[in-house]
């Protein structure tokens, strides 16, 4: 796939931080605070309801463990994936966000975020509610957090790069809460980069050795 900085071999090394044989953690751009990594597959699905039932249990682990690892070092997180609609990079990611940070403290994403919006939610226990929905409907917003799991219907929602939709874009809805550097990896001015460049470095230094540490 061209041009896809989600491929591994395209990636900064310094970036990725934990391996495993199917998938790979990323520090990204445009950081809401130290602590938001993506997980993202190896082979380049469009989705993670696009990954074969094989690598689930994969999947299920290293979640947990991210989970565990930046709710010990941040604090809890929030996920949330953009299902093929409204993605940035066409290629299966999902990003592990504190919620809280320096600039922020979010009780609840769905509740903050979400509800406002009147967006249809369903609750999910795992990957097999994803794929039936994304067979069905093509694209899906996912969002788990306190470890409950929930799909965003956006069958009937035309995604807007313009507004971003302002309910299901992460992004908006931190930049209306003054976090600094937060927009879309391609549109940081400089002063961004420099604070998105700080954010990077505190998540590598504080998360990189925890992950990689043996478990028994």
């Amino acid at each position: 796939m061209k041009d896809n900085p989600f491929l591994e071999n395209e990636s900064e090394h310094e970036d990725i931080i934990y391996r495993t044989e199917n998938f790979f953690v990323k520090v990204g751009v445009g950081l809401a605070a130290p602590g938001h990594i993506m997980l993202i597959t190896k082979k380049p699905y469009k989705c993670f309801a696009d990954i074969p039932q094989e690598l689930d249990e994969e999947y299920e682990s290293i979640k947990s463990r991210l989970v565990t690892v930046i709710r010990n070092t941040f604090s809890e997180p929030f996920l949330i994936e953009y299902g093929v609609w409204g993605q940035t990079v066409a290629h299966a990611h999902i990003h592990f966000i504190p919620l809280r940070g320096a600039e922020y403290q979010v009780r609840s994403i769905i509740e903050e975020m979400v509800r406002p919006g009147n967006i249809t939610i369903e609750m999910v226990t795992g990957l097999t509610d994803v794929r039936r929905i994304y067979k069905k409907e093509k694209g899906y917003l996912f969002i788990e957090e306190f470890g409950k799991q929930y799909v965003c219907h956006v069958s009937k929602i035309v995604y807007d790069i313009n507004n971003r939709n302002p309910h299901l874009s992460y992004r908006l809805f931190f930049e209306k809460r003054g976090v600094k550097a937060v927009g879309r990896w391609d549109q940081l001015s400089p002063t961004d980069k420099l604070f998105d460049e700080a954010k990077k470095q505190e998540t590598i230094e504080r998360l990189k050795k925890p992950l990689n540490e043996k478990t028994d």
